[in-house]
């Protein structure tokens, strides 16, 4: 059941930029074909910003990691 919440809560942004995208179309009268390339033409934006923020996150926490001399922290474990 985690997996199943855990994927929905990740795909949100997608299904909220849909709904979005659909109620312009609809509020604009958009004809189909229009409304088909503003979507994809947005959600592959949309895709492309993210990759490129999330690599960019990921380098600066591995600078500063480095920076600051901090390691991963891993579980203790008592023996």
């Amino acid at each position: 059941m985690e997996i199943i919440a855990a994927k929905t809560d990740a795909n949100r942004w997608y299904s909220v930029l849909l709904d979005r995208i659909h109620a312009l179309s609809r509020k604009y009268d958009l004809p189909e074909d229009i409304a088909n390339d503003v979507q994809t033409l947005t959600v592959e934006v949309a895709k492309e910003q993210y990759k490129v923020g999330n690599k960019s996150g990921i380098a600066w926490l591995l600078k500063k990691q480095s920076i600051e001399g901090i390691r991963p922290k891993v579980a203790a474990v008592a023996v």
